[in-house]
């Protein structure tokens, strides 16, 4: 899903265009935003309605997620949900590619350990380059329930 990402969209499209063809990928664009749409013509591109602020958006957007989700298994083996300033990657020491290993598991769900990639300044000058892999330019992190 993403909003208002003109910057992480493209991040999250190289990612998973290396992994799947687009017609494996739905991008749900949350308002309408045709810079977003363009950017991911080839993939299955969902308009959503944007509603003003309201109490519980955040609960009924997680909630809409899970539904659009759950009917996509019906059609697929395997699915996978991130916003897209997530990559979900695998541990370092595995093998294989991420779309393959989650392919061949038999479990009936998996949930990821999230860390938040953060930059220290004093370690790692300069501005983070989007253009260049993220992981090449920071390597601090720390976890974070909110993602896991």
């Amino acid at each position: 899903m993403v909003f208002d990402d003109v910057e992480y969209l493209p991040v999250w499209l190289k990612y998973w265009r290396a992994q799947l063809p687009d017609r494996n990928l739905y991008v749900l664009v949350h308002g309408e935003q045709p810079e977003l749409e363009a950017m991911a013509a080839g993939c299955n591109v969902v308009r959503l309605d944007r509603p003003a602020p309201y109490a519980n958006m955040e609960f009924d957007r997680w909630r809409m997620i899970s539904h659009f989700a759950s009917s996509l298994t019906l059609m697929y083996d395997s699915v996978v949900y991130t916003d897209v300033d997530e990559i979900l990657v695998l541990d370092p020491e595995a093998e294989g590619d991420i779309a393959s290993r989650l392919a061949a598991t038999t479990a009936p769900a998996t949930a990821p350990f999230g860390v938040e990639v953060i930059h220290r300044v004093a370690a790692e000058p300069g501005d983070l380059d989007l253009t260049k892999p993220i992981l090449s330019q920071r390597r601090f992190c720390r976890g974070s329930a909110r993602f896991s």
